[in-house]
Formats: C-alpha cells, sequence, structure tokens
C-alpha cells in the first residue's frame, strides 16, 4: 500500500471550514532527497518528477474533496439523528406527564 502522506489542517475560526492541506508522500520525499544531493539531476527527470507530484496532490485532493462530503453527510446524519432523539425525549415526557397517577382524575373532575 502506497503511503498517500499526512492530511494536515488549519485551525477554523469565525465558523468558516478549516482549510486542509495534504503533505508529505512517498515521491515528494524521494524527489526532495534527490534534489537535495550533488549529482546532477536532469532537467527532463526534473520535470518528471514534478509531473507525477502534480498527480499525487490532484488524487490527493480529490481524495480530500470526498473525505469532506463524506464528513458532511455524516454531520447532516447526526442533526437528524438529534432531532429525532429530542422528538422521542419530549413525546416520552407527554407520556410519562399523562400516565401519572392522578392526572386522569383531576382531568375528569375538572370537567
Amino acid at each position: 500500500m502506497e503511503n498517500l502522506g499526512t492530511i494536515v489542517e488549519e485551525p477554523s475560526s469565525a465558523c468558516v471550514p478549516a482549510k486542509a492541506m495534504v503533505t508529505g508522500g512517498v515521491k515528494p520525499a524521494v524527489t526532495a532527497t534527490k534534489l537535495a544531493t550533488s549529482t546532477p539531476v536532469s532537467t527532463g527527470e526534473v520535470r518528471r518528477m514534478l509531473t507525477d507530484a502534480k498527480a499525487d496532490n490532484e488524487m490527493l485532493v480529490g481524495i480530500v474533496r470526498r473525505l469532506e462530503e463524506q464528513i458532511q453527510m455524516l454531520r447532516l446524519q447526526m442533526e437528524t439523528s438529534n432531532d429525532q432523539l429530542r422528538e422521542a425525549r419530549k413525546e416520552a415526557k407527554e407520556a410519562r406527564e399523562e400516565a401519572r397517577p392522578g392526572t386522569w382524575v383531576e382531568v375528569v373532575r375538572g370537567n
């Protein structure tokens, strides 16, 4: 399995979603190592490495977008579940209040 790098999130502020940037990865590390050595690197090889890095970045951007979409869907599901839970608690509270001893008798006497 190829190492795809690490996703680092910048902190969000003022209800603005955090931006995700992708760092690391196998090919960029190899590229950096080759460029840092004293061995000359051909222009063609540098172009190939840059093309590979661009393809990797585009793939990672796609992965991040899909993850953001999944996170949004999960947030919506959680919100829906929370609404359903609140409604169920409200109904349970109303049912308990209706089932209390004496409540029904008081209503009957009041009529």
